[in-house]
């Protein structure tokens, strides 16, 4: 055992060894860019990763780079420490890569770096055994809810995303997640809209970290009370738990957090 962290038990079987690990990125212009508060979004960017065994067996993972430097944190403080190494448990490979550099890799794009390699290390293992990531962990396959996103471009009109939500109705959907919009009141027509069209189905309603203090969010909140939501997503950026945790005590419908929580600092 590398860490204390690393409890992690997968079924037995033949250890993996590290040959190579390469990066790719990928980069989207948007035709029409994106904007949440502050945040603007020009561009969606996304890192490939790909780890090869000395068996000849390759494991893949994917996701946003956030415009952080992720292919140059794999290749300077990731890849020497991968590469050659063998493990049965890929747990104890990232926790013995993240007790080197603990400074870049615990947080940030670090984190998000070292996660990506340690997902297709856990694909690779998982194609070295023959088997799927689920069964490597012991588990069986469930079914899984198919969410529609809809509303984009945000600044879509109300009748643009009613149209939308029909005609995915039609062909079958029946859950629905819409973001935030530049203007509150647009976003509220927007809402009412996509419910309308939905009929019976599931609609939830993403922040994308717009909002900076609680009252506003609740106020919004209590604006979309008699839509039946889902969920409220992500209304404030990751690791404010305490504001979470006020929000959650004051709207009527949950709220959904995590996307871009992560790291060793967040100990709330």
């Amino acid at each position: 055992m590398i860490a204390p962290e690393s409890t992690l038990e997968i079924r037995p079987g033949p250890p993996l060894q590290v040959a190579d690990i390469r990066t790719a990125i990928i980069r989207y212009e948007l035709a029409n860019p994106i904007q949440y508060g502050q945040w603007r979004i020009t561009h969606r960017e996304f890192a490939l990763v790909r780890v090869d065994t000395v068996d000849g067996y390759s494991g893949f993972a994917y996701g946003l780079t956030r415009d952080g430097p992720i292919s140059e944190v794999i290749s300077r403080s990731v890849t020497p420490i991968y590469k050659g190494m063998i493990f049965e448990n890929p747990a104890d490979a990232f926790y013995r890569c993240k007790l080197t550099s603990h400074a870049v890799l615990s947080a940030g794009t670090g984190m998000r770096a070292l996660s990506l390699v340690d997902m297709a290390a856990w694909d690779a293992l998982a194609r070295v055994r023959g088997q799927s990531i689920t069964h490597l962990l012991g588990g069986e396959p469930t079914p899984r809810y198919a969410t529609s996103i809809i509303g984009y471009p945000p600044g879509m009109s109300a009748q643009g995303i009613y149209d939308e939500v029909d005609g995915l109705h039609d062909a079958g959907w029946r859950r629905f997640k819409a973001p935030i919009s530049p203007d509150l009141e647009l976003t509220l027509s927007r809402m009412k809209s996509a419910r309308d069209a939905a009929r019976e189905g599931w609609l939830g309603f993403d922040f994308n970290y717009s909002m900076s203090d609680v009252t506003d969010v609740v106020d919004f909140a209590a604006r979309l009370d008699d839509l039946n939501l889902g969920w409220i997503e992500d209304p404030y950026p990751p690791g404010d738990a305490s504001a979470v945790a006020a929000i959650r005590s004051q709207v009527s419908m949950p709220v959904a957090v995590g996307d871009d929580q992560g790291g060793s600092y967040y100990p709330e």
